[in-house]
C-alpha cells in the first residue's frame, strides 16, 4: 500500500492498509492539507466539564471550540445520548449534565431518583466522587499502544 499526502510531504510504502490509513490520518492532523480540513469539522459537538459556585462537578455538551474536551461527538444527539447514559450509570443529576433546565431541583429529584445535588441536599464532595468516575470513563487506562501487523515484505512486521 502506499501513502501519498501531496508532492511536499512524506511518500512511503506501508505493508497493509491499515498502517496506511494510521499514516495519513497523522500526517493530516499534523499538517492539516487544505482539501483535507473536512475531516476536522466531522466532530462538531463536544463534551465539557466545569465547576459551579457551589463546588459540583458540571458537564455541557457544547459546539467543539478551542477549549478541553472530555470527548467529540458527530451530533448534538450523541453527545447528548453519552450523557444520558453516565447520568444512568453514575446515578448523576440530569441538571448537573445539562440535560434539565430549571431554576430548582430537577425531575428526578422530585421522583427520588437524584440525591439533590441541584438543590444542594447532597455534598459536592459525595456527588464529585460519582461524577470523577464518569469522567473516568474518557480516559484510557493505556497511554499507550502498540499495534502489530504483517508488514510489506516477508517476515517484515509493521508497528
Amino acid at each position: 500500500m502506499k501513502c501519498v499526502i501531496n508532492r511536499r510531504h512524506r511518500l512511503g510504502s506501508h505493508g497493509s492498509e491499515l498502517i496506511a490509513l494510521l499514516r495519513e490520518s497523522f500526517e493530516i492532523k499534523d499538517n492539516k492539507p487544505f482539501y483535507n480540513r473536512h475531516r476536522e469539522s466531522q466532530f462538531s459537538m463536544g463534551i465539557y466539564t466545569s465547576t459551579d459556585r457551589n463546588g459540583y462537578i458540571i458537564f455541557n455538551y457544547l459546539p467543539v471550540n478551542t477549549g478541553k474536551s472530555l470527548s467529540v461527538f458527530t451530533s448534538k444527539e450523541r453527545a447528548k445520548s453519552k450523557l444520558e447514559s453516565l447520568t444512568e450509570t453514575f446515578n448523576l443529576c440530569q441538571k448537573l449534565t445539562g440535560l434539565y433546565e430549571s431554576d430548582g431541583p430537577c425531575f428526578q429529584f422530585h421522583v427520588g431518583i437524584c440525591k439533590g445535588a441541584c438543590c444542594g441536599k447532597e455534598p459536592p464532595q459525595e456527588y464529585n466522587g460519582r461524577a470523577g468516575k464518569a469522567i473516568e470513563e474518557f480516559i484510557f487506562s493505556k497511554r499507550n499502544s502498540l499495534l502489530s501487523t504483517k508488514g510489506g515484505m516477508k517476515k517484515r512486521k509493521a508497528l
